[in-house]
């Protein structure tokens, strides 16, 4: 089966052909895709087989090697001491970047300046409290300091990362982002995550932006488990413009229809006593769920849809009514799925 072509971020333009990417080879964006599996499935997808058995034959562990035998594979001249310079300048704007979110927030802003920036900046630059305690000692404890500590530093950290997110130059490094604020500073997400959405909302409509790689990285956002199904709201759902599809939904998040997209059977019987576990957060077309019959999750909650005909879950129980004594819909079905990796 063919396989579906997709358009290749690279350097802030949709690359379609080789010559493209070679005008356009931006290293830091092929490292990255390099590392998803996205180069390998565009080349496969456009063709390119010489070059796909060239970037399957690395066996680079360093990522200033890795990038040099990728220049190689695509006739791209630059060698070792380039490369190296490159990525370590790249890291010092990273650790400059941080350190600027760092040294802003120690800045207080007068009331006209602070006016002029938006409130989720504004709240990306307040100082976290220090930790409750009934009284304050004239010599804090060790286990004290050391725990205050570990909360600034990890809310430096948050920031630094949210503004990464919202400042992300393509679906890459904008789901790594999130990726790693869902792991290890859900507490904080959780607390921003409505004005993060609306951010990410307005960024969908950013004519000098990657417009899909905001409505994909706002998908990722509202599957995520920081988000209820209850707590959706329409406006957001609306700005991801899917009209209900697993494919277009694939299309969206640069994923291939043909080889990404799942396909599971289940007995519906017996879903309405045990749960299925998928093993990971997934996004699964709606069947026909006529007949009174209700997807649910283990704990027997509503499921999340995003928009009405695809849901989002990781496990899966069915309830079912019978009428005149027989259950309609229920049975061997067969669901198509992706698996959304958060």
């Amino acid at each position: 089966m063919k396989l579906a072509k997709f358009a290749l971020s690279c350097d802030g333009v949709k690359v379609t052909s080789l010559e493209q990417l070679k005008e356009h080879f931006n290293l830091l964006d092929i490292l990255e895709h390099y590392k998803s599996g996205t180069l390998s499935r565009w080349l496969r997808s456009r063709g390119y087989e010489n070059e796909l058995q060239g970037i399957e034959a690395i066996n680079a562990t360093e990522d200033a090697e890795i990038l040099n035998a990728l220049c190689g594979v695509f006739g791209i001249e630059a060698d070792l001491e380039t490369i190296s310079a490159i990525l370590e300048e790249h890291a010092q704007e990273q650790e400059r970047a941080k350190a600027e979110v760092k040294a802003q927030s120690l800045i207080p802003l007068a009331p006209k300046e602070q006016a002029l920036i938006p409130t989720i900046t504004q709240n990306a630059l307040v100082t976290p409290p220090p930790p409750p305690h009934t009284q304050t000692p004239t010599q804090p404890s060790e286990t004290l300091v050391s725990h205050y500590k570990t909360l600034e530093e990890r809310s430096w950290d948050y920031k630094a990362l949210k503004y990464k997110l919202l400042n992300a130059k393509g679906l890459v490094t904008g789901k790594a982002t999130l990726k790693e604020l869902l792991k290890g500073y859900a507490d904080f997400l959780g607390k921003d995550k409505n004005e993060i959405a609306d951010h990410l909302g307005a960024l969908t409509k950013n004519k000098n932006g990657d417009r899909q790689a905001f409505r994909a990285l706002l998908f990722y956002l509202l599957a995520s488990p920081v988000f209820k199904a209850s707590e959706l709201e329409k406006a957001w759902i609306e700005k991801l413009q899917i009209a209900g599809t697993i494919e277009e939904l694939a299309d969206m998040l640069s994923m291939d229809r043909y080889t990404e997209i799942c396909e599971i059977t289940l007995d519906f019987h017996a879903l309405q006593t045990q749960a299925h576990d998928f093993g990971k957060i997934v996004c699964f077309a709606s069947i026909d769920f006529s007949f009174g019959i209700e997807p649910m999750d283990e704990n027997n909650q509503p499921l999340k849809h995003i928009p009405l005909w695809l849901f989002i879950t990781r496990t899966l129980k069915i309830k079912g009514k019978s009428f005149a004594g027989q259950s309609f819909g229920l049975g061997e079905r067969t669901l198509q799925y992706l698996e959304l990796d958060l």
